[in-house]
């Protein structure tokens, strides 16, 4: 009796072992946490290919693995942020704008943040908002030259150029060796012309 119930049990357990699930799978205990683990390491391949896409200029494809990226909560301000980013590099000025202007709410005094939402609102044709939120910017940070040409662009596009000629003058003052004066120069005086 005993050697027919050790028969029976050698028999259950053979065909535990051996049924549809590999052994492997049948005596697989999860480690803690794996899944989270795994999940972030996707998500980081999401990002990786999300940037390739972006160099690559293929701005559609990279939106996607943007968003999918966001589902890692380490990734999600910077795939947002690049999200962002590529709105505006494809044109759809719309999205970027309600990016970095969620952005900008979590992050208020971040200058970047501020002359990017400056530039799409100027790129949306709002200039006389974009002049306003440049001159801000400008008082804020007088020796910021980026800031200072972006300031200048939109005066001359929105044909402001009493004020182009000042920040113009205020270019040559601090920044003499700046490439672009004379891009400026020959700009408004086509303008004045």
């Amino acid at each position: 009796m005993l050697k027919k119930c050790f028969c029976v049990l050698t028999g259950l357990s053979c065909f535990a072992l051996f049924s549809c699930k590999s052994t492997q799978d049948a005596f697989y205990i999860p480690v803690p946490a794996e899944a989270s683990y795994n999940n972030k390491k996707i998500s980081q391949e999401y990002y990786q290919i999300a940037q390739e896409y972006t160099e690559l200029q293929k701005y559609d494809r990279a939106i996607v693995y943007y968003k999918l990226a966001m589902r890692d909560a380490t990734l999600r301000t910077p795939a947002y942020f690049n999200l962002g980013k590529v709105y505006a590099l494809s044109g759809d000025w719309e999205n970027a704008k309600i990016v970095y202007r969620r952005l900008l709410k979590r992050d208020p005094d971040n200058v970047s943040l501020q002359v990017s939402l400056a530039y799409i609102t100027a790129m949306q044709g709002d200039l006389n908002t974009a002049s306003g939120v440049y001159k801000n910017l400008i008082e804020e940070h007088p020796d910021d030259c980026f800031i200072l040409k972006n300031y200048l662009s939109v005066l001359i596009a929105n044909k402001n150029f009493e004020q182009a000629e000042y920040y113009l003058s205020v270019l040559k003052t601090k920044f003499p060796q700046d490439t672009d004066i004379s891009t400026y120069e020959r700009e408004l005086a086509k303008e004045l012309q």
